[in-house]
């Protein structure tokens, strides 16, 4: 049983065991290379490799799915059109993972935001070093011991008023990715182009409404949609954390991510399987809505500043 999966990972792992292997033989051999030379054999291997990378991955975690169980999904589509209640609890179990995937992902990530600009991380303060492991400690121990200590908080008599509302799962799910959050946003600053950033403002105070408009073009690609996509990626984390919401979801409210774990028992495949493209394609399309917000926000933005006289 486990044959699939190891070659399937070991598969995805050869790309970076190759660029372990060529970086090890190229300290250890005596002989050095130009700069430019070295430079431009590095760019060349690393491009192989993320070529290589990311067809691997597009195959086995794309098109090798899509392809053994389309027929299952189209199947299931159909069964679930011709019950129109099951269409409608379906949507709002839907509804409510994508909500509350959504307002983790912006507490995270603006609590990753703030701790990575004040610099409480390498900050020379030893509290705030303190403070920020505390905050990171909880979602490093897993999801299982946080939801197991959320849990028991909850069920102390000064917040036994919460323990049936959305604040514990909605803890449960921020903590839980905020060390994930964190690595996010740094990844994020590491890779930000300043210089471009700051001559795609200085455009912005330009008189013609091409110039505005292009250039705010510009700063959408460079920074806001970055920082969405980034978003989009710790909101899947929070969708599909299936120990934190089935242990800490308010009774009145199902998370589609514990409906399908508990329908995984029945081995109703076709429902499971459009049931489980429904709740991928959420997020995804919830991310495709803010894209177009925003993207229209910043044009909209840009031709309203005020021409200079």
């Amino acid at each position: 049983m486990i044959v699939w999966p190891l070659g399937c990972e070991l598969i995805l792992l050869s790309p970076a065991m190759f660029l372990l292997l060529r970086s090890r033989r190229g300290t250890s051999s005596g002989a050095e290379l130009p700069p430019e030379a070295a430079e431009q054999g590095g760019s060349t291997s690393r491009s192989t490799a993320a070529v290589v990378f990311l067809s691997l991955s597009f195959v086995l975690m794309f098109l090798w799915p899509v392809a053994g169980n389309v027929k299952s999904a189209v199947v299931g589509f159909v069964s679930m059109a011709n019950q129109f209640s099951s269409v409608i609890k379906s949507s709002k179990q839907i509804f409510v993972s994508t909500a509350f995937a959504a307002a983790s992902t912006c507490l995270a990530m603006n609590v990753a935001l703030a701790m990575s600009t004040s610099n409480t991380l390498t900050s020379g303060n030893r509290f705030l070093r303190q403070f920020s492991l505390v905050l990171l400690l909880p979602g490093l121990c897993g999801s299982l011991v946080l939801s197991l200590v959320l849990l028991a908080m909850f069920q102390l008599s000064w917040l036994r008023p919460f323990y049936e509302t959305w604040l514990p799962m909605l803890l449960g799910q921020t903590f839980a990715v905020l060390p994930r959050a964190v690595a996010v946003v740094l990844l994020l600053q590491k890779f930000n182009d300043r210089a471009s950033m700051h001559s795609a403002n200085l455009l912005l105070a330009s008189s013609q409404l091409q110039v505005r408009r292009r250039a705010s073009a510009i700063l959408w690609r460079i920074n806001t949609s970055r920082w969405l996509l980034g978003g989009l990626v710790v909101a899947h984390w929070c969708f599909w954390d299936v120990t934190v919401a089935s242990i800490l979801r308010p009774v009145q409210l199902e998370p589609v991510i514990t409906r399908l774990y508990n329908e995984m028992h029945y081995g109703r495949a076709e429902a499971l399987m459009s049931l489980s493209t429904l709740a991928a394609l959420a997020p995804v399309a919830m991310w495709f809505v803010l894209v177009i917000l925003s993207f229209l926000k910043a044009r909209f933005l840009s031709a309203s500043v005020s021409e200079p006289r």
